[in-house]
């Protein structure tokens, strides 16, 4: 439900129980710098800035499920309370013929691993009331932002760069 790991969400939540009000100015003197915000304000920041695509989010696992043979080097960070995890591959190709393998998944041509798993969770979303695996593209060649990828939305585009997808389906938050 939450990125940050699951001990610190729990001591989070659990915090909640308790009134807690500082009274101490301490911290202002140490940390002038620092200027706190309400609690309302606070989610408002944290609200805006994700409808902004302005904090970046990952799924940590999301290579878990490769072939054992072919592990790809971890660099993993904690960036305002979300664990980011980044795999990199040197490859002999032009980034622009990298960018075109990329912005050709989904559809007919699928995905690149176990594309039978998808479509079973295609067929799983579709049974719990979600968008289901709509196997669509409007070219399938190019993306362009706002249309629909199978259950995922295009979100932004930087040809030869970056393509950001917004899912769809249903899930436990945001991905």
């Amino acid at each position: 439900m939450t990125p940050i790991p699951h001990t610190i969400g729990r001591l989070l939540i659990d915090g909640l129980r308790n009134p807690v009000v500082v009274r101490s100015r301490v911290a202002r003197e140490l940390f002038p710098q620092i200027v706190p915000l309400s609690y309302a304000a606070a989610v408002q920041l944290a609200v805006e800035r994700l409808e902004l695509g302005e904090v970046e989010t990952s799924w940590t696992m999301a290579l878990g499920s490769l072939p054992a043979a072919a592990p790809l080097p971890a660099q993993v960070q904690e960036v305002e309370g979300l664990v980011m995890e980044r795999r990199e591959q040197l490859v002999s190709a032009s980034p622009a013929a990298v960018y075109r393998i990329f912005s050709g998944i989904g559809g007919r041509r699928g995905w690149f691993y176990a594309d039978w798993l998808w479509r079973l969770r295609g067929l799983l979303d579709r049974l719990v009331g979600g968008v289901g695996l709509r196997r669509g593209r409007r070219d399938p060649n190019k993306l362009l932002p706002g249309e629909a990828l199978d259950w995922w939305r295009v979100e932004e585009v930087q040809p030869g760069r970056l393509i950001r997808l917004r899912a769809e389906m249903k899930l436990p938050g945001r991905g």
